[in-house]
């Protein structure tokens, strides 16, 4: 998450909510948020966390008001464009733009306005949109700096660190079991039966968010 005011954000995104105080134009995200799972952490006797999926829901007048929760199972038909964006990141998450280095608070509240969340995006970024004004990234000096910082970094970055370690055997299908079960969940609440799930081949790649 991109931070308006860090502290506050971090705080927020820790507890897992926020505050939406009007309502207007928003911006939708969903993501992947680490909750500790303390059942398993007593029984193992160390430290086990579980991937969950999460909203967040941010106002496009006012930063500072937005929400993030964990996912509902009605969000992803009342958001379905921003839902087939998290489920290809899950397929092929990209790098998130705070990873690029020394990144500084003011450029990362620019890429946020932007609309710009990862390193991919930013280095392909042609244009951006503020409200109804569209604007070549070229006009604007620092967003062109961080797009040519952006293409360097991918071009220079080892692949170890470029992309995402590869889930460990288990885990994304655990999570597409828990997507699938809210689906489930959102077909049996319109009175229909539940699709048998596909037991296809996984494919994995290199934010949410996301977003």
């Amino acid at each position: 998450m991109l931070a308006f005011d860090e502290q506050a954000v971090l705080k927020q995104a820790q507890q897992g909510y926020g505050e939406l105080t009007q309502k207007g134009a928003v911006r939708v995200r969903f993501y992947l948020h680490a909750v500790r799972d303390d059942l398993q952490t007593k029984k193992n006797g160390y430290p086990v966390f579980n991937d969950v999926p999460y909203i967040e829901i941010k106002s496009v007048e006012r930063d500072a008001d937005f929400v993030s929760r964990p996912m509902k199972p009605e969000d992803p038909m009342a958001h379905p464009t921003e839902w087939a964006l998290f489920q290809g990141w899950l397929k092929e998450p990209k790098t998130h733009v705070l990873k690029l280095p020394r990144l500084r608070p003011s450029e990362a509240l620019l890429l946020e306005a932007s609309d710009i969340s990862t390193i991919e995006d930013l280095a392909a970024t042609a244009s951006v949109r503020y409200g109804e004004n569209t604007h070549l990234v070229e006009s604007i000096p620092a967003l062109a700096a961080l797009r040519e910082r952006a293409v360097i970094w991918l071009g220079s970055a080892p692949e170890t660190v470029k992309e995402a370690p590869a889930a460990a055997p288990g885990e994304l299908d655990e999570l597409k079991a828990q997507l699938a079960s809210m689906q489930a969940e959102m077909t049996r609440r319109k009175g229909g039966r539940p699709k048998k799930a596909s037991h296809g081949k996984d494919t994995q790649g290199t934010a949410g968010s996301g977003q």
